[in-house]
C-alpha cells in the first residue's frame, strides 16, 4: 500500500492558495467597485447642481416674458440676467433659490469658481443644496455660472454689450461645477443658449 499523506497536504495548501486568492479577487472588485459608485455619485450631484442653475436661468427669463406680458414697465427679456451697469457688465454669478421671497436670488460678486461665494452647502434641514452657509454642511462641491450674451450675427461678448447693429438675442448659459475628491480635482460643465424667441 502507498503512503499519501504527503500529496495530501500538498492539495490542502493548493486549495487554500486557490481559496484565499479567490477571496482576495472579490475583495479587490468590491473596494473598486465603492469607488467608482462613489465617483458616478458626485458626478450625478454636478450634473444636477449644473442643471438647476440652466433651469432658473430659463424660469427668469420666463417670467420676465411674463411681466413684459402683463405691461410691467421697465422689464425686458433678460432683465435680471446680468450685473453691473453699462459698459461694465457681468456675466459671472451664483444662483441660490431663496426660501423667502420664493425666487432665485443672483449674486454677480464671484468671477472665478475658486471664489468663496461659489462653495455649495448641503441645507441640513431641507437637504437643499445652497450657496448659504446658515444651516448648512459644506460640501466638496462649487457652482459658477456664466451669461454671456448672444448677438444677432452670433458671436459671443464676454465683456461689453452686443453692437447696436446685431442686437443681443439670447444668453450663452455656461455652468461650472468643480470637486475635488481623492486630491483630484474635477470639472463638470452644462451649456444651454436661451434665446429671446418672442422677439417682436
Amino acid at each position: 500500500m502507498k503512503d499519501n499523506r504527503g500529496q495530501t497536504l500538498l492539495e490542502v495548501m493548493a486549495a487554500m492558495f486557490i481559496l484565499v486568492f479567490g477571496i482576495l479577487s472579490v475583495v479587490s472588485l468590491v473596494v473598486m467597485m465603492n469607488k467608482i459608485s462613489s465617483e458616478r455619485t458626485q458626478e450625478v450631484i454636478a450634473a444636477n447642481l449644473a442643471r438647476e442653475s440652466i433651469e432658473a436661468v430659463r424660469a427668469k427669463r420666463d417670467s420676465n416674458w411674463l411681466a413684459m406680458e402683463a405691461g410691467t414697465s421697465g422689464v425686458v427679456w433678460d432683465t435680471g440676467l446680468y450685473g453691473g451697469a453699462s459698459p461694465s457688465y457681468d456675466y459671472t454669478a451664483t444662483i441660490n433659490f431663496s426660501t423667502t421671497t420664493n425666487n432665485w436670488a443672483y449674486n454677480w460678486t464671484p468671477n472665478v469658481i475658486t471664489n468663496a461665494n461659489c462653495k455649495i452647502y448641503k441645507n441640513s434641514t431641507t437637504n437643499f443644496y445652497t450657496h448659504t452657509s446658515t444651516g448648512g454642511i459644506v460640501t466638496p462641491f462649487t457652482r459658477l455660472v456664466y451669461l454671456y450674451p448672444v448677438c444677432s450675427d452670433g458671436s459671443e461678448k464676454t465683456t461689453g454689450t452686443c453692437p447696436l447693429l446685431t442686437p443681443k438675442i439670447g444668453i450663452h448659459v455656461t455652468v461650472q461645477v468643480q470637486w475635488t475628491e481623492r486630491g483630484k480635482i474635477h470639472n463638470k460643465y452644462v451649456e444651454e443658449k436661451l434665446y429671446d424667441w418672442k422677439i417682436k
